[in-house]
């Protein structure tokens, strides 16, 4: 029986159309909203915990259909956050590659760079048996912002189901951030750290002041460097950051961009150099990551100098 003709899965998917049903509903009252009260709502829908919602569902205490109504909630609160975004020419999960590019561009990115690669099998080797599975990882600029953007793809194919997809398998927003209120202002949901273009070096002369007993004063210009997911909501988090502080470039500190996304997950992880005696795949000691390094110093060669200047690679 394919997944399509499960009987819990037609359930799910009425659910999920139950909450795309309803976003539609609710969709131009949002865009009547000001700028600040639409973006602040829906960044509020992508991020909240509709698990943490449905806890008492999912204890080990709840019966199968306590369990089964807090997953039918779930689906329709995730159909609703996806049909809302969606309506509102926002990113969303089950975006296409083609698409992710095009919204892009709409809000003023530009391609930078594809970097072409095949999908790899379990022994490092490339599978280039059909045209279709070539995988791009796109590498676009905001040049007035001076964020980056990565955009990779993941295809799916079923010949016997007559399926072919290309979907979005990264998207992932790299940048640079100095916002208004440290202490208790909004944030992204972000991965990164505070880094300084006048004192890079500020973590050692940090733990060198603790060593001696000193008092390490911060440096003022500090900024946070840093990535996050935009899988859901690219629009609405720059939107966010615009009026919860500013974007600077170029990037100060140490390379972000480069150092996060110079190595990719989907691919990089089953190359033949990093394949042991015993075909097992070995990260995170020295001799792997100084393949990494390499495979980043090359692919950021390959990025034009004014894109490097800006996510302060040069």
């Amino acid at each position: 029986m394919s997944l399509k003709d499960n009987p819990l899965f037609k359930v799910l998917d009425r659910q999920f159309n139950v909450g795309d049903g309803i976003a539609q509903k609710i969709a131009e009252t949002i865009k009547a909203m000001s700028d600040e009260g639409r973006h602040t709502l829906v960044d509020k829908i992508i991020h909240h915990d509709v698990m943490g919602d449905l806890d008492p569902f999912f204890r080990s205490s709840a019966s199968d259909v306590q369990s089964l109504m807090g997953l039918m909630g779930a689906t329709a609160f995730n159909g609703m956050k996806g049909g809302l975004l969606k309506a509102l020419g926002d990113s969303h999960y089950g975006l296409s590659y083609d698409e992710a590019g095009k919204l892009a561009e709409s809000i003023g990115f530009e391609l930078v760079h594809i970097f072409k690669f095949w999908p790899l099998d379990p022994t490092g080797v490339e599978i280039t048996d059909d045209p279709r599975r070539e995988e791009h990882r796109a590498i676009w600029a905001h040049r007035e912002h001076g964020i980056a953007l990565v955009i990779e793809s993941y295809t799916a194919i079923d010949d016997a189901e007559n399926f072919y997809k290309r979907d979005v398998n990264t998207l992932r927003l790299y940048f640079a951030w100095d916002p208004k209120d440290r202490e208790r202002g909004w944030c992204p949901r972000a991965s990164g750290g505070m880094e300084s273009r006048s004192r890079p070096n500020w973590r050692k002369e940090e733990t060198q002041a603790s060593i001696d007993g000193d008092v390490f004063p911060p440096p003022r210009d500090m900024v946070f460097v840093g990535d996050v997911d935009v899988r859901d909501g690219l629009v609405t988090t720059i939107e966010m950051m615009k009026l919860h502080g500013k974007f600077v470039q170029p990037h100060p500190g140490r390379c972000h961009f480069m150092r996060m996304s110079g190595v990719s997950f989907y691919t990089d992880y089953r190359r033949k150099e990093v394949l042991d005696a015993n075909g097992q795949y070995r990260f995170g000691n020295k001799e792997t990551e100084s393949i990494q390094d390499a495979w980043r110093a090359e692919r950021m060669a390959a990025l034009p100098e004014w894109f490097r200047q800006m996510v302060g690679a040069e």
